[in-house]
């Protein structure tokens, strides 16, 4: 069986190879928004989440192939099942959340909520790892960061309360599970390689996802509409991009730097975010970005700032 790994004794400490994974993944977790909001434009949202997963698992069952990795055995119920509660809570549950609560609100409305994860994950942390002890340097980092979000969508605040609050309800409980999943990952998660580590809770997690799009009473398109191409290769680029190669990135990074480390994506997904809805879907660039771009920058710094060792 395989065994499952533990959390180090002393708190990681970053190397160029973590930061450079750290930027690939806010690239690809950012530009998930603005592919969402493409993608539940003529396909459902638990669909969409479906295929996107369908589409991340196969792109990681072939690297599986490729670099000739090898799989837990079937009979290994315990990690299996560990795969698919990590890919239930972390993929199958943020993501039927997030596109669901996308055809309510804007994609950068969405961020700021998202945003939220890495708050309650250091919370979390604090408590459950032993290198997560909550410094009076990280508090204030995480602050900066959630101010310097809460800056970029200020401006956009105003008249979103009311009518989407089913919507907001959603993306809070979609913070949650990301959170969830930074602790799972460094807690529970079987000492796979981070390929298969990855095919596991993908695989397991588009398993699930599919049960809920078949149970869930919707159609598989949005009423009076047929599946766009725009919205297909959307779901596609999501599955190969925001799902498949960052949940490999996703691995590597937790386990390297710790799961708080990672959680910073949270805050500089949602910059990206606001920049590349403002490319392909001509959505305002808030008058507040550049003192929201310092402040989430900042936080960055100061949140995973380390002083030299003696």
């Amino acid at each position: 069986m395989t065994q499952v790994g533990t959390a180090a004794s002393t708190r990681p400490r970053q190397t160029m190879r973590d930061w450079r994974n750290l930027a690939i993944v806010t690239a690809l977790w950012g530009s998930a928004y603005a592919l969402t909001h493409e993608a539940v434009m003529t396909v459902a949202p638990t669909w969409a989440a479906a295929g996107r997963l369908l589409a991340g698992a196969l792109m990681l069952a072939v690297m599986v192939r490729v670099m000739r990795l090898t799989l837990p055995p079937l009979a290994d119920a315990r990690t299996w099942g560990l795969l698919v509660l990590i890919g239930t809570v972390g993929s199958t549950a943020p993501f039927v959340l997030i596109s669901t609560a996308q055809t309510e609100v804007p994609s950068g409305l969405a961020a700021i909520f998202i945003a939220g994860a890495p708050i309650l994950l250091t919370l979390a942390a604090h408590f459950v790892l032993p290198d997560g002890r909550l410094t009076l340097r990280t508090a204030a980092g995480v602050a900066l960061g959630f101010a310097g979000v809460f800056l970029l969508f200020l401006p956009t605040l105003d008249g979103q309360g009311q009518g989407a609050l089913a919507a907001q309800v959603k993306l809070v409980a979609a913070a949650a599970c990301y959170a969830a999943l930074g602790l799972m990952v460094r807690l529970m998660a079987p000492s796979l390689p981070p390929v298969v580590m990855a095919f596991g809770f993908t695989a397991g997690a588009a398993v699930t996802a599919v049960l809920v799009a078949l149970v869930l009473p919707s159609a598989p398109v949005i009423a009076g509409a047929s599946p766009s191409w725009a919205s297909l290769l959307a779901i596609l680029a999501l599955g190969l991009g925001a799902t498949g190669w960052a949940g490999v990135l996703q691995v590597e990074v937790t386990r390297s730097a710790g799961p708080v480390f990672l959680s910073m994506v949270g805050y500089l997904a949602p910059f990206f975010s606001v920049v590349l809805g403002a490319l392909l879907f001509a959505e305002r660039l808030p008058p507040t970005a550049l003192l929201a771009l310092l402040a989430i920058l900042g936080g960055v710094a100061l949140a995973q700032y380390r002083p030299a060792a003696r």
